[in-house]
């Protein structure tokens, strides 16, 4: 007997492990040394392949739905703000409109307290101003304050508005007439009561 069939003929473990050993020996005597290197695939079938697809694309979907839920996460946040802001701007306009038409109705409260004087004065010399408590037609009650001052050639006649008059800020105009005996001037500022 040869050497390789006396290793054969022991145990059936030591048989095993001696064929096995003999198997790689041949195979690295035949097969090239590049060969060896590269990993062996087993031959699968067309259904193998397909079941083998199927575990590769559901492998890669899994992290797709995790972006995909992160991309739906941010997309909700990034409406979510632009409509707070959104909000918050058409607020910030509706309260500068509402300024605006109280600072308008205080503007016209004082045009109007100041022809109230003049008219007043004229009827009577002796008129000197007075408080004027506006309710009807506005919808909030408005103050206008009126003042006439004599001076040696001149009448000025200041009225001073605020609008609305219960609240804590009202509008404040003012508007002066300033009667020379050459030419009447009507000077006007506009403020804010603080």
């Amino acid at each position: 007997m040869n050497a390789s069939s006396a290793n054969l003929t022991g145990t059936p473990h030591d048989q095993n492990v001696c064929g096995a050993m003999l198997l790689r020996r041949t195979a690295e005597e035949i097969l090239p040394v590049d060969s060896r290197l590269r990993p062996r695939v087993p031959a699968i079938g067309v259904a193998g392949l397909q079941t083998a697809g199927r575990l590769l694309s559901s492998a890669r979907l899994k992290p797709r739905r995790g972006v995909a839920v992160l991309v739906v996460l941010l997309v909700v946040i990034v409406v979510f703000v632009g409509t707070a802001a959104f909000g918050r701007w058409i607020m910030h306009g509706h309260k500068l409109s509402r300024i605006h038409q109280q600072q308008l109705q205080a503007n016209a409260l004082a045009e109007s307290g100041l022809e109230r004087a003049i008219r007043k004065f004229q009827e009577d010399n002796s008129f000197a101003g007075d408080s004027w408590n506006v309710t009807q037609p506005l919808s909030r009650p408005g103050i206008v304050n009126t003042k006439i001052a004599r001076d040696d050639n001149a009448i000025t006649v200041e009225t001073i508005a605020l609008y609305p008059s219960d609240s804590q800020l009202p509008r404040r105009a003012v508007r002066s007439l300033r009667i020379d005996s050459s030419q009447p001037r009507v000077s006007s500022t506009e403020s804010e009561v603080e």
